[in-house]
């Protein structure tokens, strides 16, 4: 039990520096920029959350596969480690490309009109360059973790993250670099945490290290392991653009910027759960390859226990100071825009608990191999039921309806979630 929780904290206290990313963003940007500031952001985060979904998949798939060697073979496990960072360097680069070449197309295929055109164009020109980085540092996140150091995750993530605040803070204000000086304070976070990591490989303080040559064929088992996490963190951007559209249609630009206030209130709120299933996933991978059903299933027990305690205190944090979080975000006080966020807070939030569920399960089943059944889970949640749902929720109640879509898709998909875990672990005693 020590040992988990010093594993689920470091790992939620580095998820909740990653999410710092977007709400120091957001609340400078609110604060320097305005509301037409922060519909921009609101508008352009879905272009964050390929990249970091991108760092998920190479971050978990290939870190499970690292763990199942780790203890045995330790070259391949490092081998696989120097096939991950290719990938996700690989990746980064085609992100740049398509960043700096259809910057504008992209801000306005989202939604993005008039000035608040040219803001999202300018927020995902800049932050794409930085693709890379931001894959390897989640890359290497899960990798540090699974070398039995969640420690230094956790100080990395959060030095990284303190350093963003402070750069938002000068080159939105001082500097008054608006939209791209909040870009490039995000983009240059992650490039602190990699020398981190670097530093701790270059001492050899534990098993991981880059080596010499490629094991092509794991990238198929990168793909498929990590590509329920992928989804998990890409389905957060795909709702958050169908959201917008659909709030623009049915209201204005004021709902987007409510929305806006509601995504990174959710956003903390993910990271938190994101980083009960990271904690858990070193924990659950060593004693599957160890075949150690005891310890697997106490595991288990200590993860739901936790998600439940966790779901109940966010649930009353968020319901207790609605007024206070929107107020934060809502620097010019209008109005229209305060009673919009509070009211989506409400509704959206109603299925906080189904929300973490899923999130653990996905984890649960990555760790036992089972991909297939945590692909249903992402996929369901993430595109092929949230979007009807969201459509035919927003014809019948409109705005509201809106903000119902998620907590209504989010209880189905954990009815599915709850057959799985009930279903035997294929473990020896």
């Amino acid at each position: 039990m020590k040992e988990y929780l010093r594993y689920i904290s470091s790992n939620i206290m580095a998820m909740i520096g990653i999410s710092l990313y977007v709400l120091a963003d957001t609340y400078f940007i609110a604060l320097g920029v305005g509301s037409q500031g922060l519909t921009a952001l609101n508008l352009a985060l879905p272009f964050f959350n390929v990249m970091s979904a991108t760092g998920f998949m190479c971050g978990v798939g290939g870190s499970t596969r690292y763990a199942l060697f780790r203890e045995s073979e330790t070259r391949k496990a490092n081998t696989i480690y120097s096939t991950t960072v290719l990938f996700g360097i690989i990746l980064g680069i085609i992100m740049i490309v398509i960043g700096q070449l259809f910057h504008d197309q992209l801000a306005y295929l989202v939604g993005a009109r008039g000035r608040i055109l040219t803001m999202t164009s300018t927020y995902i020109q800049t932050v794409t360059m930085f693709a890379p980085a931001f894959i390897l540092n989640y890359t290497t996140e899960n990798f540090i973790k699974n070398d039995q150091a969640p420690g230094l995750a956790m100080s990395a993530s959060l030095i990284g993250n303190f350093a963003n605040i402070v750069l938002d803070y000068i080159l939105i204000f001082p500097m008054h670099m608006g939209m791209r000086g909040a870009a490039l304070a995000t983009g240059m976070a992650p490039l602190i945490s990699l020398t981190l990591y670097g530093t701790y490989m270059v001492k050899k303080k534990g098993t991981l290290k880059i080596v010499k040559g490629y094991l092509y064929q794991e990238i198929k088992h990168i793909f498929l392991l990590g590509f329920p996490a992928f989804f998990n963190e890409l389905a957060n951007g795909l709702i958050i653009l169908v959201f917008n559209a659909l709030l623009l249609h049915y209201s204005g630009s004021l709902a987007v910027a409510a929305y806006g206030i509601v995504t990174n209130v959710s956003i903390i709120i993910i990271c938190i759960y994101n980083g009960l299933a990271h904690g858990s996933q070193p924990l659950w991978s060593r004693y599957f390859a160890r075949q150690d059903a005891h310890q697997y299933r106490a595991i288990t027990r200590y993860a739901y226990r936790s998600l439940a305690v966790m779901a109940i205190f966010l649930y009353l944090v968020i319901y207790a100071f609605t007024g206070v979080i929107v107020a934060a975000f809502n620097s010019q006080q209008v109005a229209s825009l305060t009673t919009l966020s509070i009211t989506g807070m409400h509704l959206y939030f109603i299925g906080i608990f189904f929300m973490g569920f899923n999130i653990l399960t996905i984890m649960y089943l990555i760790t036992q191999q089972k991909s297939s059944p945590a692909h249903i889970i992402s996929l369901g949640k993430g595109l092929f039921l949230v979007l009807p749902v969201a459509f035919v929720m927003a014809f019948l109640f409109k705005v509201p309806g809106i903000f119902l879509a998620m907590p209504i898709t989010e209880g189905i998909m954990s009815l599915y979630s709850l057959y799985q875990i009930r279903k035997k672990t294929k473990i020896r005693t």
